[in-house]
């Protein structure tokens, strides 16, 4: 329940299980770029290097771009339109995926200067359970192809199982079956 204001070249990044309502007393006009989450898991990125940039961009979802980086980015999402409007062909869905693959790694390039230039006086406070649940996720991005009991992981950050599964279930609003499709209770 925040509110973000949002001029031309703003870049505002949302996540699932997000509920945005717009309010203008102007025209508004916005390029948006939407997919599932099966689709992210198709595509070929770097897991742990994407997970770190989403989990840095949900505390910094609203950025003010310059005006030269708002035009290339809008230039991936035009590249993207142009490519489903055309007929679908054999590599179509290959060359949007790889599309949108390059845009998510230049929002992290975009995500870096302003982080650069942006820097943190201190770390914000954030809750226990925050805490915790971000250590798990940056867990789960070493571990796992290895690791899919919630006991390791909650071994690891020093907690009971049960206090996991309730923390991951708080804060993501999902089973801790759902995060990789392969942690098992135990």
């Amino acid at each position: 329940m925040r509110e973000y204001r949002i001029t031309r070249n703003t870049m505002f990044i949302f996540g699932p299980r997000c509920v945005m309502q717009a309010r203008s007393d102007k025209r508004f006009k916005a390029r948006i770029l939407a997919f599932s989450s099966e689709f992210m898991r198709r595509l070929t990125l770097d897991t742990k290097r994407i997970l770190q940039l989403f989990l840095q961009l949900a505390d910094h979802p609203c950025i003010e771009l310059r005006s030269a980086e708002g035009e290339s980015l809008g230039d991936y999402i035009r590249l993207i339109d142009t490519e489903l409007q055309e007929p679908e062909l054999q590599f179509s869905r290959d060359i949007v995926s790889e599309l949108i693959a390059a845009t998510i790694h230049k929002v992290g390039n975009l995500f870096q200067t302003y982080l650069a230039e942006h820097p943190e006086p201190e770390a914000r406070m954030q809750n226990r359970n925050e805490a915790y649940f971000r250590q798990f996720l940056e867990l789960l991005s070493d571990h796992y192809k290895k690791e899919r009991s919630v006991n390791f992981y909650a071994h690891s950050l020093c907690i009971t199982p049960k206090y996991l599964t309730t923390i991951i279930k708080c804060i993501s609003g999902k089973p801790v079956s759902n995060h990789r499709s392969g942690i098992k209770m135990m």
